[in-house]
């Protein structure tokens, strides 16, 4: 006892003086391009998903059963989709070629729940095609596997399925007393798998020899990492990353299934807390080398083959960073967090690379050469350009959704269409002008 007490004062203490070092905007964000917004209401709950099904189309998901389509660039509500009768927890789209019904004529949506089953929606009409019910627990998470062309379903079991939604095999984890919560297909037909557990467990898809039937089969069970695992994405074809609630990112080789590097890692970690200030919340890649760490209150930019942490801003927000992106072609990084707040980052003179269309997605963000970029004995501080604030509470996604801005979603029920406000008013002089030229005809 008197040990948690001093690590919660020492957590408070952390997070005190941090926050004292948050940046401020101090200009009109004239770097700020969303301008504008669109509140998309209809949910009824927390929105925890949301996904781009195409340039046109935008699902969100919430605790209120529903899933919703919405016009990316009218905000229109296209179809709400009823089915389930508990929250949505994970979404996936099949493109033409991955087709589970009869009608090959449009994209498929599937969405999973915790009432244990698994719709297959038209998103051209918004029906439900098929409700698949054998998964048999809650659905934490769905991805399809293109080389092999079937979907897998995780939770409890881990479950493969093919084109038309007919399960080819179920693997019951009945000894495993955490559920799958995201599973990544990597080469050679395999998948990693995560729970709330320490380590990551390998599967594969074996094909039977008997029957010609599919199958998974435990491949192999990776070293354990300190806490449980957070976060699981692909770096590289030959490389994936996990990341634990003690803030280590581990890096991994797709081929040899070994460890092979480790960044953020804490030498003097004392244990877990509830307010641990330096959990890793979000992970995501680019140029097949950086990634991008929400980690705590601030966020991080590390080069996978050094390890070295090449940008990064320590307290970014007075709450911890839920997710994170970039936006405007890689100019901009949106961090989402639980304050509420949606901010923007990225350099305050990005000339250097502007008119480099070779330029890296690194290069655009820090507004530097690579070569500027890795040579840097220090890490690069990211500029405050933007803040975008409309939501009530914590802010817990967002897509990109081109040149019509971003969305996002939060525990306010609420998805906002952030719009650029220059292409808004473009397209409303364009209307003015063609409603002007159709009276003077007339």
């Amino acid at each position: 006892m008197f040990r948690t007490r001093n690590w919660k004062k020492k957590v408070s203490k952390i997070e005190r003086s941090e926050a004292e070092n948050i940046p401020e905007i101090t200009d009109d964000q004239t770097r700020n391009p969303f301008t504008e917004i669109l509140l998309l209401s209809c949910h009824k709950n927390i929105v925890h998903l949301l996904m781009v099904i195409d340039d046109r189309i935008l699902a969100s998901a919430a605790d209120d059963n529903t899933a919703v389509l919405w016009d990316v660039q009218t905000g229109k509500r296209l179809h709400i989709l009823q089915g389930h009768s508990r929250p949505i927890t994970c979404m996936l789209v099949l493109n033409k070629h991955q087709d589970i019904s009869s009608d090959d004529s449009s994209l498929l949506l599937l969405t999973g729940s915790s009432d244990k089953i698994i719709c297959v929606w038209n998103i051209e009409d918004g029906l439900c095609l098929r409700t698949i019910t054998e998964h048999n627990s809650s659905v934490k998470c769905l991805v399809s596997m293109k080389e092999e062309n079937v979907f897998f379903s995780g939770g409890q079991d881990l479950c493969l399925w093919d084109e038309q939604g007919n399960l080819l095999h179920k693997l019951e984890r009945k000894l495993e007393h955490s559920d799958i919560h995201t599973v990544l297909p990597i080469k050679n037909s395999r998948v990693i798998t995560a729970s709330n557990k320490s380590s990551l467990a390998v599967y594969h898809i074996v094909r039977q020899s008997s029957n010609n039937c599919l199958q998974i089969e435990l491949f192999k069970k990776l070293s354990p990492q300190r806490e449980s695992i957070r976060c699981l994405i692909s770096v590289a074809d030959s490389m994936f990353a996990s990341a634990s609630l003690d803030g280590a990112i581990v890096l991994w080789s797709t081929l040899s299934l070994s460890y092979t590097g480790q960044m953020n890692y804490m030498k003097n970690y004392e244990g877990t807390d509830h307010m641990f200030p330096y959990s890793v919340q979000h992970l995501f890649a680019v140029d097949q080398r950086y990634i991008f760490a929400s980690i705590g209150h601030g966020f991080f930019v590390y080069d996978a083959l050094s390890g070295r942490c090449l940008a990064q801003v320590k307290a970014a927000h007075s709450g911890k960073i839920v997710h994170s992106l970039l936006l405007c072609n890689g100019f901009l990084l949106g961090t989402c967090s639980e304050d509420g707040a949606i901010r923007l980052w990225g350099s305050q003179c990005p000339v250097v690379v502007e008119n480099c269309s070779q330029a890296s997605e690194i290069e655009k963000f820090l507004g530097l050469s690579l070569k500027e970029v890795l040579k840097a004995k220090e890490p690069i501080e990211p500029t405050l350009l933007g803040e975008c604030l409309a939501h009530s509470g914590t802010v817990h996604t967002a897509v990109d959704c081109g040149l019509e801005g971003f969305a996002s979603c939060g525990s306010d029920d609420l998805v906002i269409l952030w719009k650029n406000g220059a292409l808004q008013r473009q397209r409303r002089n364009e209307t003015l002008r063609q409603v002007l030229f159709f009276e003077n005809c007339y």
